[in-house]
């Protein structure tokens, strides 16, 4: 029986070798295997600026395999400790002058950022005050009592004693902005705040009555809104 010179030298690895080569197969290129790092939120969002003040960072991406991310603020790298999970990093934030700076995810070739981190002056107060939200007159705005509020502070929003939109029903109170907006209970203060009336609109239908007939045949009952 003829073979082919195929079929007559055939070479076999060993089950190490053939192991090595898979696992530097891997290594060689890393960015097939794993997701970019995307931030989606770090809190708290406002920290000291004389102090090293613990962080969140919540997002999707972190456990890349080779690089490894690298975290920074304002474009210094900070420390963080070791990543055990995929959706959080828990860094340190060092001290740096008050106003606002991004934070960046560093991911290979990716990068991640999130603005609007800000430092602020130990000392520094905001207040917070209420909008009916409503053209007309509605009735009176809750006073913040804990007026000014500490920077950095949980503030809890009030209730709404004295407020009336006809039409409506008040769903709270929202911190605004586009689309619709979210009633919240309580925030973290790091700017003077406004807070915004939500209102419902209350969907109302009528009921009209018809005799059904081509004469008049009396009196039908009088029309009932719902």
């Amino acid at each position: 029986m003829k073979h082919s010179l195929a079929s007559r030298f055939r070479i076999v690895l060993p089950l190490a070798v053939t192991l090595s080569l898979l696992v530097s197969l891997f290594a060689f290129a890393p960015s097939a295997f794993a997701s970019n790092p995307v931030i989606q939120s770090v809190n708290p969002m406002a920290v000291p600026t004389n102090a090293y003040t613990q962080i969140v960072i919540t997002g999707t991406g972190f456990l890349l395999p080779d690089p490894v991310v690298t975290v920074e603020i304002a474009g210094s790298p900070v420390s963080y400790q070791p990543i055990v999970s995929d959706t959080q990093i828990i860094a340190t934030a060092p001290p740096h002058v008050a106003g606002f700076v991004d934070v960046y995810v560093y991911g290979g070739a990716h990068t991640s950022t999130l603005p609007n981190f800000q430092y602020v002056d130990p000392g520094v107060t905001f207040n917070v005050t209420y909008d009916g939200n409503c053209s007309g007159t509605c009735g009176t705005v809750p006073t913040d009592g804990g007026n000014p509020h500490a920077a950095n502070s949980t503030v809890n929003v009030l209730g709404a004693p004295s407020l009336n939109k006809p039409g409506y029903t008040f769903g709270g109170w929202s911190l605004g902005g586009m689309g619709v907006p979210t009633p919240i209970s309580s925030f973290v203060i790091t700017a003077d705040t406004t807070l915004f009336a939500v209102w419902n609109l209350v969907t109302t239908f009528s009921v009209t009555y018809d005799g059904n007939c081509s004469n008049t045949c009396g009196s039908v009952p009088g029309t009932s809104a719902y």
